[in-house]
């Protein structure tokens, strides 16, 4: 699948952007408690220039985007049957979160979602063809509602 990745870091000092290249990617693996999603649209974030610039550490290459609407093609066998219950299911319109929290640990079940002991696990990014996000990050999106509304 193709990817935007930035694959040469900016330098801050120098007021100097990385490089950015669309890469062949492998698809990756579906999990048991994992959500396929092809994007549809994917927008740029805040935090992009931050890392295409270097001010934001990241390994090369860096998939780019974390905001996306899309279709899901696939899901886990557990997807809809563990603590989330989300009921997602192929061809759903969703959305996500791209950061990864429980929401089933005592912080995630009092508001602290930040101090979860899973998070940050799952991130992937969305300005690709794809993208693999555990259940617990994806939201269904209401039938009737377009994505570009």
């Amino acid at each position: 699948m193709k990817v935007l990745c930035m694959t040469e870091r900016g330098i801050p000092e120098e007021k100097k952007y990385g490089k950015l290249e669309i890469l062949d990617m492998p698809m990756p693996e579906v999990g048991d408690e994992d959500v396929l999603i092809r994007i549809c649209y994917s927008a740029i974030c805040g935090s992009d220039p931050h890392i295409l610039s270097g001010m934001l550490a990241s390994e090369l290459p860096t998939g780019m985007g974390h905001e996306m609407c899309g279709i899901v093609e696939k899901v886990g066998a557990k997807v809809g049957k563990g603590e989330t219950h989300r009921d997602i299911k192929v061809g759903d319109k969703v959305t996500g979160n791209f950061v990864r929290f429980c929401g089933t640990c005592f912080f995630c079940r009092n508001g602290m979602e930040n101090l979860c002991p899973v998070l940050g696990q799952g991130w992937n990014a969305c300005q690709a063809e794809y993208v693999l996000w555990h259940e617990s990050q994806v939201y269904k999106i209401p039938e009737n509602m377009d994505f570009m509304t």
